[in-house]
């Protein structure tokens, strides 16, 4: 074990003090760890591989900074570390060619097996691009589908919350600690969404927000999802960032059309003409990834089962959860098939 005594004080053992261990070990440089997961059959064989080389090591600055806020951070409820290779870790985003070695959560974990579509877009949008960001959100809550996003002023913020008004599920993903609110005009919705969806990030707790990492956790959207949704990009947006990531993942990109005139879609209609699908509504992009959806729905529906028979519900609650577990249903005909009233659904 390591010799300076850290590992009973900061009480992480297993894979998640090896692979904090592993990400901030100086030894190997960003790109050269990834080149040694690629070289591994499995981020198992490559961590056991790890062994040899912290087990007599003393540990540097950095990784006893990690350790300490990691442990510091799972104290608190509804907090979760999450490690390349463990079943709880999101299936899509670990097939991506750079994955997080440790993931910092904070809310339901479960959503990170749902199924999830990306919604990106400007800092300043238009009052349609507005308009188009709560459209495609309520749109999507309402099939049961999670919306990822990353937090930032505009579009980003429009889809957080137009997905929880939906009563939907979100996905928060921070260029910075996951307890770390930014911008800082987003408190609010950073704790309805740690409270009704999740807040994740790669970055140990604490850590601030700098422009090196926005472009870190973009990659993480796009990885997260099943496809990824442009709602106004303008040339040079940052916005196009997430949408070649999405590429890269050999992932589904949807793009929302503007006005020709405007220079907010200058991006997003070239990213059309490359190939990117049209998007005007929410069918759109679901009639394209129906089996994906089908196949990660299911995925969801067994690692959230639920025993109806122990919990302590009303009669409406567990009809609505039995046509629920049956299939995706929107808000309209769950009210038809369950004969209950709008409100009470």
């Amino acid at each position: 074990m390591i010799q300076n005594g850290l590992t009973p004080s900061y009480d992480l053992v297993g894979d998640l003090f090896r692979w904090i261990c592993f990400k901030h070990d100086p030894a190997w440089t960003r790109r050269q760890k990834y080149q040694l997961l690629e070289h591994h059959e499995s981020p198992q064989a490559l961590i056991d591989w790890y062994d040899p080389h912290y087990e007599n090591s003393t540990l540097n600055a950095s990784q006893s900074s990690a350790l300490k806020k990691a442990a510091e951070f799972l104290r608190a409820s509804n907090h979760h570390c999450l490690v390349l290779g463990q079943t709880n870790y999101p299936p899509l985003l670990a097939q991506i060619a750079d994955p997080p070695f440790v993931l910092y959560a904070i809310g339901d974990i479960s959503l990170l097996v749902a199924p999830c579509i990306a919604m990106v877009g400007s800092r300043r949008p238009t009052q349609l691009g507005v308009n188009s960001t709560q459209a495609f959100a309520s749109q999507l809550a309402s099939m049961g589908i999670t919306t990822v996003s990353g937090m930032a002023l505009g579009v980003d913020g429009y889809a957080h919350e137009a997905t929880l008004c939906a009563s939907g599920s979100t996905i928060a993903v921070l260029a910075c600690g996951a307890d770390v609110v930014y911008p800082a005009r987003h408190r609010a919705l950073y704790q309805r969404i740690a409270k009704r969806g999740l807040v994740l990030s790669e970055y140990p707790p604490g850590t601030s927000a700098l422009p090196f990492r926005f472009p870190e956790r973009n990659r993480l959207v796009s990885g997260l999802s099943l496809g990824t949704l442009i709602i106004e990009a303008a040339d040079k947006s940052g916005t196009l960032i997430t949408a070649r990531y999405c590429i890269e993942h050999n992932r589904d990109l949807f793009v929302v059309p503007g006005s020709l005139q405007s220079a907010q879609y200058e991006g997003s209609h070239r990213l059309i003409q490359q190939g990117a699908y049209l998007a005007t509504n929410a069918n759109d992009i679901v009639s394209v990834l129906a089996s994906e959806l089908s196949e990660q729905i299911s995925v969801f529906r067994k690692s959230s089962d639920l025993d109806l028979e122990i919990l302590d519900i009303s009669l409406a609650e567990r009809t609505v959860l039995n046509l629920l577990r049956r299939e995706t249903m929107s808000t309209d005909l769950i009210v038809k098939e369950a004969g209950l009233s709008v409100a009470t659904v």
